[in-house]
């Protein structure tokens, strides 16, 4: 099922279930908007895959890997409509749209301009034989939706390495949970499997095959670069369980304390799935998948790849939620093999709420990605190797329930020929909702 269908047929769903809906007590929605001004340090870093002379600009012997948009901008980086209907118990309908979506285009800036960030449908029951039980019950849902690993409460609008490589996009397909009121829970996935690729771990993701790059026209120069990027699980462009799917699984324990002022959440994961040969994205004629990691088929380039071997691609990995009042801490580690390419790193960010006239929220987070191959030096983005390490600061203001400030500045280094780098970035975000759900 392609999803440029499925897009253009849930818009018109949606906007009937909004315009049937809004007034009812079932329905809870939120439209979002955000403003933007990125300031993006400048660098560039010479690669030596033999591109000929036509695919340079004029007076350039070699590619570059290069900050995406180098400056100051201000910009307006989405628009956003999501929502919970629940047209009768135990179902519901979880949506959410988004237009320009700058940040988020995936691969590359020639994405969809509107894109359904997530849409799924989801049936909740309680356990039967523990009535009344605290935290107990079970939950189906089929559609498209985020990992079940992947952070929940954010407060910031960058994302660590660990969050970007690995969990940032939602994936399609059917879950289930269940969980007791002792406290465990579980959670099954079969889902289409989010296709491998590369981006900036910055605010833009970086123009990498887009038709700008395309020749003729001879010597293309343009504006957005292709970032210092390294592989990712970037986002599904369809909803297919028929090829290559990808099994996950997930066991946790919670505890809180009557009055919920202390939590504590753990959880291990793991996915499994074959990788595909290739898979088409929209945005750049680079394939994903197994024929970006071996470019044996490209002209010129036959004996370029990365140390493939295989196509199993799994995953383990495990979170820790700790909440004591205004003090919150979130913490993840994974371990990747994707055909051979062994990764692993954490993530940990600290945040406390000072519930103050205007309510104000730091937020430091730390993470690391640590890439365990190298490949050959001719290859186009050798970034995909290099050891990475990067700190965000932030501020969240909440001025009122529908605007927030959020003011950030990442530290974002990279281990290049036996050298730390930088390619450090200001954000600053204004959000502005309205609608019934915050």
């Amino acid at each position: 099922m392609s999803f440029s269908g499925f897009r253009l047929g849930t818009t018109a769903l949606l906007l009937a279930t909004l315009t049937t809906s809004v007034c009812a007590s079932d329905f809870k929605y939120k439209l979002e908007s955000k403003l933007n001004y990125r300031d993006s340090a400048e660098n560039r870093f010479p690669t030596a895959f033999p591109f000929p002379p036509s695919f340079l600009p004029v007076g350039q012997t070699s590619a570059f890997l290069e900050t995406v948009d180098a400056g100051g901008n201000f910009e307006v980086s989405a628009v956003s409509l999501s929502g919970i209907w629940s047209p009768s118990e135990p179902w519901s309908i979880h949506f959410k749209t988004d237009a320009i979506d700058k940040y988020d285009r995936n691969p590359t800036s020639e994405d969809r301009k509107f894109d359904i960030d997530h849409l799924f449908l989801r049936y909740s029951g309680e356990l039967p034989g523990i009535p009344g039980a605290d935290n107990s019950g079970y939950y189906l849902q089929a559609g498209k939706f985020e990992k079940f690993e992947r952070q929940q409460e954010r407060r910031t609008e960058s994302y660590g390495l660990i969050s970007t490589a690995f969990n940032r996009f939602e994936d399609s397909g059917i879950e289930a949970g269940l969980s007791t009121g002792s406290g465990f829970y579980g959670k099954v996935s079969y889902t289409t499997g989010n296709p491998v690729f590369i981006r900036d771990p910055n605010a833009l993701a970086g123009d990498n095959g887009t038709d700008d790059r395309r020749v003729p026209p001879e010597n293309p120069d343009p504006s957005l670069k292709s970032g210092i990027v390294l592989l990712y699980d970037a986002e599904i462009e369809d909803f297919n369980l028929g090829s290559n799917p990808e099994i996950g699984a997930a066991l946790g324990y919670q505890w809180q304390t009557a009055d919920a002022s202390h939590l504590v959440d753990v959880m291990a994961f793991g996915y499994h799935r074959n990788m595909a040969e290739n898979v088409s994205l929209h945005g750049t004629f680079y394939g994903a998948d197994l024929d970006l990691l071996d470019l044996g088929d490209v002209p010129g380039a036959s004996s370029i790849r990365l140390p493939v071997s295989g196509n199993d691609k799994d995953e383990f990995g495990a979170n820790l939620k700790y909440q004591w009042n205004n003090l919150a801490l979130f913490a993840q580690y994974v371990d990747q093999d994707s055909a051979g390419l062994e990764r692993d790193g954490f993530e940990i960010e600290l945040s406390y709420v000072f519930d103050l006239p205007v309510v104000v929220t730091p937020i430091i987070r730390y993470s690391e990605l640590n890439n365990n191959f190298i490949g050959d030096f001719r290859y186009p983005a050798p970034s995909v190797w290099w050891d990475w390490k990067k700190t965000d600061y932030g501020l969240n203001f909440k001025i009122n329930p529908n605007v927030d400030v959020i003011v950030e500045y990442t530290d974002n280094r990279f281990l290049r020929s036996g050298k730390w780098e930088n390619n450090n970035e200001l954000l600053v975000t204004v959000r502005l909702a309205l609608g019934n759900s915050q």
